[in-house]
C-alpha cells in the first residue's frame, strides 16, 4: 500500500470498527459484542495512530500528499490533502478520543452501540 492510499486510514479505519462492532452485536452472544467492542475500538482508535506514524517521515519529506477521492477528475472531485497541520489534528484527536473511550468505558453507557457512534464521530473529525 502506497502513502498516498494510506492516507485514509484514519477515516476507513474508525469506519470498518465501527461496522465491524454493528455487525457482530446483530448476529453473536454478549461474549462475542464485548470481544468485538474491543477489538473494534483497536481497529478504530489505535491503528490511525500507527498509521500516521508510518506516514510522518512522508509528509516531513514531501511536506503534503494529495488525492481526488474516488478517482475523479480533479476539477469535480473532492480532493483530499494530507499535510502538517492534518496530521496534528488527526494526532490532537485520536489522543484526546482514546482517553475519552476509556473513560466512557467505567462512567458511560454500557452499550456496544456508544462505541460505535463513538467511532463513526471519530471518523468524522
Amino acid at each position: 500500500m502506497n502513502s498516498s492510499n494510506l492516507m485514509f486510514t484514519p477515516i476507513v479505519l474508525p469506519l470498518l470498527g465501527s461496522a465491524l462492532i454493528l455487525m457482530v452485536k446483530s448476529f453473536s452472544s454478549r461474549k462475542g459484542r464485548i470481544i468485538a467492542e474491543y477489538m473494534g475500538s483497536a481497529i478504530g482508535l489505535l491503528l490511525p495512530l500507527a498509521s500516521l506514524f508510518v506516514l510522518y517521515p512522508v509528509v516531513r519529506e514531501q511536506g503534503f500528499l494529495q488525492q481526488v477521492v474516488g478517482s475523479w477528475d480533479p476539477s469535480i472531485g473532492i480532493m483530499y490533502r494530507f499535510d502538517g497541520l492534518s496530521f496534528l489534528m488527526i494526532l490532537l484527536s485520536q489522543l484526546i478520543s482514546i482517553p475519552a473511550w476509556i473513560y466512557s468505558r467505567g462512567r458511560g453507557p454500557k452499550e456496544n452501540t456508544f462505541t460505535a457512534l463513538f467511532l463513526i464521530q471519530n471518523a468524522s473529525i
